[in-house]
């Protein structure tokens, strides 16, 4: 592993500190993560890459690498089916791992190293809020059953994703000067890919985010959405306050009929959106997808809504001008 070594340049005290087999692991790792940072990946994705291979390769791999084999991959999946991963959560371990392989072989000659390949999963339909449902999230709470600034916080969030389906991540991350209100925009900088747009903003949700900044404030480089101490909200913090707000509009056993998160709000944006009459180009800009395939696994129809189309374009009904008379069918005696 000499080129390797050279690449890193490591200092004798960390040779010594680790052992054959883990130290060509960890000398492979630190290549590749040198070379992500070097190819300018965001920092979030570097740490995935380095989070999830420590914690599913390194870790549970006992050959060095030049001996690792497609058999050896196959124990790391079983290995994760074992711990209880589901087969999306594996997907997402693969394809760590797939990006790791790819680079060792291309850069550093490990051709012994398996192509991996995702497992074969079944696409869930997307369970989106129900009409009646979202009416409730979003009626506007009256001031005197508001305790806290937390509480009209959480009202004001579900809105805006509700109103503009943007990614956790990148609405965690919008500030107070993205907001353009002449111009009714939203400008997204946070975006997946590192793409920023701008994307339109609604009469209503301009008039529900003017009223909470009143009380907020307008500091431009100010976080929109904030903590009670007016710091930076985090991931985790949102889909806990999301959860518990839906409960208490919903009920809590309304509310297991829901995954109740951010991206919830996102599939439920999208298939209003069509419902209404959009377009899936104009969407997928929207929602910030690079492959239109990808937002059509968005807007899977509800049944409702299949029912409701069927009625009117049923092949076999429109032939036969079939009308439905609500009369009891006549049976055999």
């Amino acid at each position: 592993m000499e080129k390797l070594n050279k690449k890193l340049n490591m200092d004798e005290r960390f040779k010594k500190n680790i052992g054959a087999t883990a130290k060509d692991w960890e000398l492979c790792l630190k290549v590749f993560l040198n070379d992500g940072i070097t190819r300018n990946l965001a920092p979030k994705t570097i740490e995935w890459y380095e989070e999830s291979l420590r914690g599913r390769l390194l870790k549970k791999v006992h050959v060095e690498p030049q001996k690792f084999t497609k058999i050896n991959l196959e124990y790391l999946i079983e290995n994760m089916k074992k711990d209880g991963l589901k087969i999306t959560s594996i997907n997402t371990y693969l394809r760590s791992i797939r990006a790791f392989f790819g680079y060792l072989r291309e850069e550093e000659g490990l051709k012994n190293l398996p192509k991996v390949k995702l497992l074969k999963e079944d696409k869930e339909p997307i369970k989106a809020f129900k009409e009646e449902d979202i009416r409730k999230l979003i009626e506007k709470p009256k001031k005197k059953n508001l305790k806290n600034f937390a509480d009209l916080r959480d009202y004001v969030i579900v809105c805006f994703l509700l109103g503009t389906g943007v990614r956790l991540n990148t609405f965690i991350n919008i500030k107070i000067s993205d907001i353009d209100f002449e111009n009714r925009e939203v400008y997204l900088r946070k975006m997946k890919g590192r793409e920023q747009i701008r994307i339109p903003l609604s009469f209503s949700l301009a008039k529900t985010l003017n009223e909470y900044l009143q009380i907020r404030g307008r500091e431009p480089e100010d976080f929109l959405f904030c903590n009670v101490y007016g710091e930076q909200m985090k991931g985790k913090n949102v889909e806990d306050r999301v959860r518990l707000y839906c409960k208490k509009r919903l009920g809590k056993e309304k509310s297991k009929e829901y995954r109740c998160s951010p991206h919830t709000f996102r599939h439920t944006f999208a298939i209003l959106y069509m419902r209404n009459g959009g377009d899936l180009l104009t969407l997928q800009k929207l929602l910030g997808h690079k492959s239109i395939s990808i937002t059509t696994r968005y807007v899977n129809l509800l049944p409702e809504d299949v029912k409701r189309e069927f009625a009117k374009f049923s092949p076999l009904d429109n032939i036969t001008n079939f009308r439905n008379t609500s009369r009891k069918a006549i049976r055999l005696k």
